[in-house]
């Protein structure tokens, strides 16, 4: 054998991309020469580039020991193992010791890093080797998935440009700054960096799942659950995708297909966090049959945490616990009646045990005399929202800017007027464009030092939770946006009112319950325009019967409800209760209709007389609806305030059921701030007498009644003593502090 002609044979092999042939050549050279370096070189860059990842880690491993000084057999085990998931740092730290001007060698140390989530060492590593080899693309591109994850988002982006724009068909990379684009928020320019992608290559499964994603932020459900559904066709093993499209079922109100998929997620991903938190907190139904089926899942959700803690307790214990984090909340623990803060608490303290929390330090903060107070507001709904228009709108418009430095952290992706509105009439304001600047939200808040920090709503956001979970400011405080005690340790005040409030309140609160004045809240009416409501055309002609509105989600109807309908019909006879259903909420609302057909029945009725689902309003549409409608029901379990709130204006009577907790008083106390006391009742009965004579008073009496409601509703607006309140308690807690 002439070895130098069959080297030379097998390099023509290899540069003709017969990758196969050539490694077959090299293997022939090596059984007599097993030691000759340029042959192993060329067989280890053959198997390479044929993707024999077997092979070659087990002729790398080989090499090392026997020519232990041999570098392009460490960088080749490095490849090998890195390819194939396994801990790559000690090869790559070897490589480097023997070669430390050889790039390749950095950037493997730098993957491998990244892998072990060591993140600052491994930009240390990729910069090392841009400076042996500035213009490496690929280095660029594994520097800037570094940054991303770190949080660095700004230069992460900069850098996939740099690479895109050198080479526009590197989808990976494309790919990668999609995901930056939308850890920024940036989710619009996300969403058609991915359809680009996708037109390219539209098998690309992960692709389609971060566009999923990225639709799912924008709340556009059933588009991610397509794209959910065509990854996980593609690539049935992707565990994001499987838990993402429960997520979507579940908003979507897919119920039946949700629990089928969350049992598959089950087995597929049995140390995944996050799915075992779903199966428990999905497991809290939307609409329940009866008080029997409502007390069982309460009781099956009190034995399902416990068992979630003790697996969560192995999980850290034994280091098999993956994926933590909190992706969805028992929201759905505050439509069921009776005292929750227990629940709540256990909840949060559970998800919260060992939480590897981004390292926040807190500086002691100093004011100089008659220096404002810093105050952050952290909310996903700084826009057209209930928790914007009733409890967060007010005070920023009327805190007194020379005791109160605001700065509003707004996490949502959806914006607005509103949006425009709060950014302009606040001196600080932060939204994901701030993360590229920072290593994400608890950092960024942490690092702008605020005196307090209140959160409006508590229990709807999983981020917003997880990040008040945190101690991130001296004191934090929270609103009523969510009508329930958070039971976050960390949360230190609930503001609520003293007109929602019982006399047992604060027995309902895991955080200091303050009462501020009436309802709590600072508000201000919007001027809408009436739209046409075509789903209330053939109800309201002219010497129709009484129509009922009960303008709330199908999640607010509780069982006990029920009888009261029937019995609010058997009494008026010829009457229509409107109900209406969002597309989401498709499945539960026809549990609904199943079971109110069956109280009807059981009273001798047929609910298809009485019940009427239409699809939901919009804002014009229901303005519509509260001008046409003869009387608006408040749902005794759970009260609705912002409906309330717009129905006044339209002249409606509203008649509420005031309840023992302050998700059951909502309105009550709207309407008691008012002056309406009649339409406030405390017993079923009392509740439906009034019904009965709201519906059937004289055409003159309704008359006079709405022109006392609308007249009484201007009193609901503009109570700037909340704020003053709000003011007060906080300037007397920072300086007590």
């Amino acid at each position: 054998m002439n070895p130098a002609s069959e080297l030379r044979k097998a390099a023509n092999f290899s540069q003709a991309g017969q990758h196969a042939e050539a490694a077959l050549v090299y293997q022939q050279v090596l059984a007599k020469f097993p030691l000759r370096e340029d042959a192993n070189r060329g067989l280890l860059a053959a198997l390479e580039a044929s993707a024999r990842w077997d092979e070659l880690e087990a002729l790398a491993t080989r090499l090392t020991e026997k020519l232990p000084q041999f570098v392009p057999a460490w960088l080749s085990l490095a490849r090998a193992l890195l390819v194939r998931n396994k801990d790559a740092l000690a090869a790559c730290q070897r490589g480097i010791k023997l070669d430390p001007k050889n790039p390749g060698a950095h950037d493997f140390l730098g993957v491998a890093l990244r892998r072990a989530g060591r993140l600052d060492e491994a930009a240390t590593a990729l910069h090392a080797s841009l400076g042996l080899r500035p213009n490496s693309l690929s280095t660029q591109a594994n520097l800037a998935n570094v940054l991303r994850e770190a949080g660095h988002l700004s230069e992460a982006i900069r850098r996939y440009r740099q690479v895109l724009a050198a080479d526009p068909e590197r989808l990976d990379v494309a790919y990668n700054h999609s995901l930056a684009l939308s850890d920024l928020g940036l989710l619009r320019e996300a969403e058609q960096q991915l359809r680009e992608i996708l037109a390219k290559a539209p098998g690309f499964a992960e692709a389609h799942s971060a566009l999923g994603s990225a639709l799912q932020a924008m709340k556009r459900m059933a588009e991610a659950e397509t794209a959910f559904k065509t990854a996980l066709s593609l690539k049935p093993d992707l565990p994001e995708t499987v838990f993402n499209l429960i997520l979507a079922l579940h908003n979507l109100g897919k119920l039946t297909e949700m629990a089928e998929r969350l049992a598959e997620a089950g087995d597929l991903l049995p140390s995944n966090a996050m799915v075992r938190l779903a199966r428990l907190v999905v497991a809290l139904p939307k609409v329940v049959n009866d008080k029997q089926e409502a007390d069982a899942r309460l009781a099956q959700f009190d034995a399902g945490l416990e068992a979630y803690a003790h697996w969560r307790t192995q999980g850290l214990a034994d280091g098999s616990l993956r994926h933590d984090t909190l992706a969805n909340l028992p929201f759905f623990l505050a439509y069921r009646p009776g005292n929750q803060k227990d629940r709540l608490s256990r909840f949060s303290d559970v998800t919260s045990q060992g939480k590897r929390w981004p390292r926040v330090v807190l500086e002691p903060t100093k004011h100089a005399l008659h220096e404002p107070i810093r105050l952050g507001i952290v909310s996903a709904h700084i826009r057209r929202h209930s928790v914007w228009d009733i409890v967060l709108k007010g005070l920023v418009t009327h805190l007194d800017p020379a005791l109160f430095e605001l700065t509003i952290y707004h996490l949502g992706p959806i914006e607005d007027a509103e949006t425009q509105f709060a950014r302009a009439a606040v001196p600080h304001w932060r939204d994901a464009g701030a993360l590229a600047a920072s290593t994400g939200w608890a950092a960024l808040i942490a690092g702008d030092q605020q005196d307090v920090l209140y959160y409006p709503e508590l229990g709807m956001d999983p981020t917003v939770y997880m990040l008040a979970q945190q101690r991130l400011a001296p004191l934090q405080a929270a609103g009523w946006g969510h009508p329930i005690t958070t039971g976050i340790a960390a949360i230190d005040l609930f503001f609520s009112g003293e007109l929602l409030e019982p006399p047992d309140g604060q027995q309902h609160y895991r955080e200091q319950l303050i009462k501020l004045p009436n309802t709590g809240c600072c508000t201000t009416a919007y001027d809408l325009e009436a739209l046409p409501c075509p789903a209330f055309d053939a109800l309201l002609t002219a010497g129709a019967p009484p129509v009922f509105l009960i303008p709330q989600s199908v999640v607010k109807f509780d069982p006990e409800f029920d009888p009261v309908l029937v019995e609010i019909a058997r009494r008026v006879g010829a009457c229509h209760f409107v109900i209406p259903v969002g597309d989401e909420m498709k499945e539960p609302g026809e549990q609904l209709a199943a079971r109110l057909a069956r109280a009807f029945g059981q009273a001798g009725l047929a609910a298809a007389d009485f019940i009427v689902f239409v699809p939901w309003l919009s804002e014009g549409q229901f303005k519509q609806a509260l001008q046409r409608c003869t009387v608006f029901l408040d749902c005794p379990s759970f009260s609705g305030y912002t409906t309330a709130w717009k129905a006044l204006r339209e002249g409606i009577p509203v008649l509420t059921l005031e309840g023992p907790f302050m998700r059951q008083r909502l309105a009550a106390g709207l309407l008691r701030k008012i002056g309406l006391h009649d339409l406030v009742v405390t017993s079923e009965a009392a509740y439906i007498d009034q019904a009965v004579l709201l519906a059937t008073e004289p055409a003159a009496a309704q008359a006079a009644r709405r022109q006392a409601v609308s007249s009484a509703a201007a009193a609901a607006d503009n109570d700037v003593s909340v704020v003053r309140a709000f003011e007060r308690e906080l300037l007397a807690r920072v300086a007590k502090a």
